[in-house]
């Protein structure tokens, strides 16, 4: 076997060794980073998606918890005997024995600002005022009529064991926003006498600072929590200057639509689900 000539080996060229090998190489190690990123950004939109909709699912859970407590409570003061005798005028005594126990049921409670009876012309007959604590019966004199208010109007008209929730707002009193602001949601339900007729409306004033307190709790890992109303109003922000624009005529332009247009008309247009914008991840689920 004769040596071979290294003059004779094929020699590339140091340009078309750049080009053919080099570059080649190059853009295999990027596509193979490349790849590895993606997988790992990824894999982090999807547990800080799987993160964010198992906070609002926990949420979520908390308010329907809240709602049926509320529930549950209006249907005991409704059942409850001295109501009934009060209702079918049975006892002398039976509005006594009620407003007592009312003021206890209030001061056990702690959730409930008013707890009233209205009867069917709107006037009410009875108020327990929570008072900070020190739950008081309100005086004949001054006690109001509300039958233009929504929530009697919309409670009265209800049948048997029906029961109106009305959206959360601020309270009002004598035409005013109540200072400081009290955040409420009213339940409602119509009180039937043994005879089956409609004499009036059980109505409780629920404290829902009690409520978005909790929700506050829970933005440890959900760090920009909004709640907004089916309109889009702000009842927790990401300020409070934001919140219950609703309320105030000079905060009507203060909404999530105008905030976030584009990912208001997502959200609008389904009860659950997430997406990703130049904004960054938002998830969102809706109560009823």
């Amino acid at each position: 076997m004769g040596k071979m000539d290294s003059k004779k080996l094929p020699v590339i060229p140091l340009k078309r060794f750049f080009f053919l090998v080099i570059i080649p190489l190059l853009l295999l190690v990027n596509l193979i980073f490349y790849w590895l990123y993606a997988d790992q950004k990824k894999r982090e939109i999807f547990i800080f998606t799987n993160r964010a909709e198992s906070s609002l699912l926990a949420q979520k859970k908390i308010i329907e918890k809240f709602a049926n407590n509320i529930f549950s409570d209006l249907n005991s003061i409704l059942n409850h005997h001295e109501l009934l005798s009060f209702v079918n005028m049975e006892q002398n005594e039976s509005q006594e024995y009620l407003v007592h126990d009312l003021i206890q049921f209030a001061k056990f409670k702690g959730v409930y600002d008013q707890i009233r009876y209205i009867n069917e012309q709107g006037m009410e007959k009875i108020r327990i005022n929570f008072n900070n604590g020190r739950p008081v019966s309100v005086k004949k004199e001054n006690l109001q009529n509300k039958k233009n208010r929504y929530y009697f109007k919309d409670s009265i008209k209800l049948g048997k064991n029906k029961i109106f929730m009305s959206p959360m707002d601020l309270n009002i009193e004598k035409s005013k926003i109540e200072l400081p602001l009290k955040p409420m949601i009213r339940v409602g339900t119509p009180v039937f006498d043994k005879k089956g007729k409609k004499k009036g409306v059980l109505l409780f004033n629920y404290l829902s600072r009690n409520l978005l307190n909790v929700l506050r709790g829970e933005k440890k890992t959900t760090p920009h929590v909004m709640m907004v109303n089916k309109n889009g109003y702000f009842l927790k922000g990401l300020s409070k200057d934001e919140e219950w624009g609703f309320m105030y005529e000079n905060k009507k332009h203060l909404t999530f639509k105008n905030k976030f247009p584009d990912s208001w008309n997502l959200i609008a247009s389904s009860d659950k689900g997430s997406f990703i914008n130049k904004l960054g991840l938002f998830s969102f689920n809706t109560i009823f």
